[in-house]
């Protein structure tokens, strides 16, 4: 162990990219998904994950596929479909076996909306008056993907004021004049 300088893998992972589809393959919470809408950076999976690629790089597409996928496991297809212990695993080999449905387009772009869909036109700066109902009108039309991430900076932005409140630092809120 002594002569080891870095602990992990000689073999060159492949690195992630926006518009992978990462698949929870194994244990009891299997058939988790997501499709990567922002540019991971230097990114990989680790054993037990699964991504998926598309050689096009049509993301819609590859949103519409998780979101089918996403229904065979709300429906428990995939851990009928799974074989083994502790929980069971979903080979990427089972694939095949998924039937993908041939929507119309426009159901198919609806359906990809409710997963991704950023914001129309520019966010400006409301008053702390107007704050609750422009963000109410403006999340109306996100997509998951858009309302998470927003949450997680606002989660972010809270810790930090939170932080500052218990350390007896000023904070600074924001909207207040």
């Amino acid at each position: 162990m002594s002569k080891v300088t870095w602990l992990g893998t000689a073999k060159k992972l492949p690195l992630l990219r926006r518009g992978d589809i990462l698949f929870g393959e194994a244990g009891f919470r299997k058939g988790r998904t997501i499709v990567l809408i922002d540019e991971p950076g230097n990114a990989t999976t680790n054993a037990h994950g699964l991504y998926a690629r598309r050689d096009d790089g049509d993301i819609a597409e590859s949103i519409f596929f998780r979101c089918i996928f996403h229904w065979y496991r709300k429906m428990r297809l995939i851990d009928l479909m799974a074989v083994g212990g502790s929980g069971g695993h979903f080979s990427p080999e089972y694939f095949d076996n998924l039937l993908i449905p041939n929507f119309p387009a426009d159901l198919k772009e609806r359906i990809v909306k409710l997963y991704h869909c950023p914001a129309q036109g520019a966010d400006v700066p409301v008053s702390l008056a107007g704050f609750v109902e422009h963000h109410r009108s403006r999340n109306a039309g996100l997509g998951i993907w858009e309302l998470a991430s927003d949450m997680s900076t606002l989660e972010a932005e809270l810790s930090s004021i939170l932080e500052n409140v218990i350390q007896g630092r000023a904070v600074d809120v924001p909207l207040s004049g």
